[in-house]
């Protein structure tokens, strides 16, 4: 949803990337044109590259694609050179009904403006424009398409892209970045976001951490998870055994004294096996005991359970190439409208 939003953007560099699209249908629909390319790309002595068509709802596909198209464009221009200065009877391309849409394609392909917007440089890293803001978008799309993915995941991930594209400041970055953004926005004003902070707070791994201090102190996430509890539960009283749980827990105290030290331990095994950290389920089970949530006064690892349904994963050591080097210490703000939460 986001990436539609973000190409119904409308700026130079995204009709750009349309253009691209326009192109990558084009060449692959003419046999002749992907012979020649290859043609083209075995007597100059390189592997022969055929071109990629992103797949609508695989959003990754995009990022392969315009790389790609990028990756053969001297292949192409070479084609479209030898195709004109061939004559009208020895013509390949340029012929036919579709020799006017072939011509539209020829021009595009001789832009070097095309090109330029495609493929914009920034600083010493050489990432497409268009590219340059499908990279973390794939990247996310990687991770929440997983068949781990657990909610406090979509929320570390919506923070990284907050946090990504906010940090895109050159003139041409401006619309897509307003696209995304406003996307995030409101996606995530129509969600009920309670449960996916309730999550990452559930998660010992962050708990408050990523959240800033003035959004979330430890009576702020008792109170949330309590409306949580009341909502899972069908329930307007929250046990006090249930209160006093998530105080110890966020302080780490009590039944939670020994957490701190699971959790390093955790990681450092994690570390060790290039793995993700042990569920969280299994960490907090070691430290409450854990009551059958059809009683009438669950504990916090059962509430847990059923509030996220299913394990919890830490995602930071296992996607380390994916979150910002400072995911875990940069500060989660909400917004005053749409209750957003930004890294």
């Amino acid at each position: 949803l986001i990436v539609g939003d973000y190409f119904k953007a409308k700026s130079d560099a995204l009709e750009y990337s349309e253009q691209a699209a326009d192109m990558i249908s084009w060449l692959r629909s003419r046999t002749i044109i992907l012979a020649l390319l290859r043609q083209i790309q075995n007597s100059i002595g390189t592997t022969p590259l055929t071109i990629l068509r992103a797949v609508l709802t695989r959003w990754t596909s995009h990022l392969r694609a315009y790389q790609r198209l990028l990756a053969v464009r001297s292949s192409l221009v070479a084609m479209v050179s030898t195709e004109e200065a061939r004559p009208a009877t020895g013509r390949l391309i340029l012929v036919g009904d579709g020799k006017a849409r072939a011509e539209s394609m020829f021009e595009i392909i001789k832009d070097n403006v095309f090109w330029q917007s495609l493929a914009r440089y920034v600083e010493h890293n050489r990432h497409p424009q268009v590219v340059h803001h499908l990279e973390p978008l794939g990247k996310a799309a990687n991770v929440i398409q997983a068949a781990n993915c657990r909610l406090d995941t979509v929320l570390l991930m919506l923070g990284y892209l907050y946090a990504t594209f906010s940090n895109m400041n050159e003139d041409g970055d401006r619309v897509g970045v307003s696209a995304v953004k406003e996307s995030l926005e409101k996606r995530w004003s129509k969600a009920d976001y309670e449960v996916f902070i309730a999550a990452v707070i559930l998660n010992p791994l962050y708990q408050l951490a990523p959240f800033s201090p003035q959004f979330m102190s430890n009576a702020d996430a008792r109170g949330l998870l309590s409306r949580v509890y009341k909502h899972v539960y069908k329930t307007t009283e929250v046990p006090t055994e249930f209160l006093l749980q998530v105080g110890d827990y966020l302080q780490k105290r009590g039944d939670f004294r020994g957490l701190p030290e699971a959790c390093k331990l955790e990681t450092v095994k994690a570390e060790l096996e290039v793995c993700i950290p042990n569920s969280c389920i299994s960490m907090l089970a070691a430290h409450i005991n854990l009551v059958d949530c059809r009683g009438e006064t669950p504990a916090l690892s059962a509430f847990l359970t059923i509030c996220v349904t299913g394990q919890l994963i830490a995602y930071y050591l296992h996607w380390h190439d994916v979150f910002c080097p400072s995911l875990q210490t940069q500060h989660l703000a909400s917004d005053s409208s749409a209750h957003l939460v930004k890294s």
